[in-house]
């Protein structure tokens, strides 16, 4: 009898328990992209340096173009197809080409030679303004960026990404420079005398100008007249070129892209590190202009070698699968987040170690978690291993 009394009473909670838990649910608000920050360890920016590329997902930043024309429609780019095709694939795409394609540092370093950033710029869409105050940039200024940036992107219904781009004024008046909003800051860029180097066939200074600028969005400082964060960066004469000026310290000048000079072409470890960083959301505001495109899986299997032995300190994105092959070791100690529907393989022999680390699914949904793979390996029935070791977590797994 006591049985039947407990059966039914649980039933009349059901009742009510059902509806009140539909209630939660409906005004639960949609799921967001979770910061990863604050779980782990920072780690050194050069923890979060494309050392092995490939285990460093490509970062895509969103870039907005804002044409200036005098109030006639004069001195800049006029809005035809020859303009957005030379301001598209000459200087934009040449700019984020180049991140992938950079030079050794001609100054001596104590930074390793990395080829890719990891680290490029889309283009979401060109604008053209009439606007004589923002043609005018021989007289920039920080309230410039902010007057232009309120009226033609925060004002502007019509402006794709307002708060979630890096919006790039290019004005007509005004020798080659530029200005950032501040370091590690994703709102504006004003950059000057582009038409000018365009007229004059001249794609690669406009570039390299807008890569310098670029990147002090996304965390970077001059290097040339005082120390930048990066013990990797050498000072430096601020030279041109070879013997421009003509003194002795300019005989080897320095090719860095936060330096004033004719190639803007070559980066250190700890700078790809803190860009890195700051679009990870580890300091300033600029996690915003980084386009979501690990939700789902879009790049080729990641795979550890075997016998190759990895630690991964900084926390990253994937987008991708993941598969660690016989005799291989990851050992996680950031925070990872793993696309919809991903799997991680970890084959006979491999082992994986979530030391402190976090998996997880940043985008709402869920991933198919880890596989460990039975087999043979040098005659023994053996299997893929997983160990989970201090604060490590396997979460929103199916």
């Amino acid at each position: 009898m006591k049985s039947i009394k407990m059966l039914s009473y649980i039933n009349r909670c059901w009742v009510f328990l059902i509806p009140a838990l539909l209630i939660l649910a409906a005004f639960r608000p949609a799921p967001q992209v979770s910061a990863i920050d604050g779980y782990s360890t920072q780690g050194a920016a050069s923890a979060y340096a494309p050392l092995i590329p490939e285990h460093t997902p490509i970062k895509f930043v969103r870039t907005v173009f804002h044409i200036m024309q005098r109030d006639d429609g004069s001195g800049n780019f006029p809005d035809d197809s020859a303009s957005r095709q030379w301001l598209t694939y000459l200087y934009h795409n040449h700019s984020s080409d180049a991140m992938g394609d950079l030079r050794p540092m001609n100054l001596p370093t104590a930074s390793p030679y990395i080829r890719d950033s990891r680290i490029r710029f889309q283009l979401e869409g060109i604008y053209f303004h009439q606007d004589d105050y923002g043609w005018n940039m021989a007289h920039d200024s920080h309230q410039m960026g902010e007057k232009l940036y309120k009226k033609y992107v925060l004002d502007d219904p019509g402006t794709v990404y307002p708060q979630s781009a890096i919006h790039i004024f290019i004005g007509g008046q005004g020798s080659s420079h530029g200005r950032a909003s501040g370091i590690a800051s994703g709102k504006w860029i004003l950059v000057s005398s582009v038409y000018k180097k365009y007229l004059q066939g001249n794609h690669w200074i406009p570039a390299g100008l807008l890569r310098h600028e670029l990147g002090h969005s996304l965390g970077l400082i001059h290097t040339w007249n005082a120390p930048d964060r990066c013990d990797d960066t050498p000072l430096n004469a601020g030279c041109w070129n070879v013997n421009e000026p003509a003194k002795p310290e300019c005989a080897t000048p320095s090719n860095n892209v936060m330096d004033y000079n004719a190639c803007q072409c070559a980066l250190t470890a700890c700078q790809m590190g803190r860009m890195h960083q700051a679009l990870m959301g580890k300091f300033g505001k600029v996690d915003n202009v980084l386009v979501t495109d690990f939700c789902r899986r879009v790049d080729p299997l990641l795979t550890i070698n075997s016998g190759d032995s990895v630690v991964w300190v900084a926390d990253r994105y994937l987008k991708s699968d993941l598969r660690i092959e016989p005799g291989a070791t990851l050992v996680v100690q950031g925070a990872i987040g793993m696309p919809r529907s991903s799997r991680i393989v970890v084959r006979p022999g491999g082992r994986l170690i979530v030391e402190n680390g976090r998996l997880f699914q940043p985008c709402g949904g869920q991933w198919k978690g880890i596989k460990l793979v039975k087999g043979k390996r040098q005659g023994k029935r053996v299997m893929g291993s997983l160990e989970i070791t201090g604060k490590g977590k396997v979460e929103h797994t199916r």
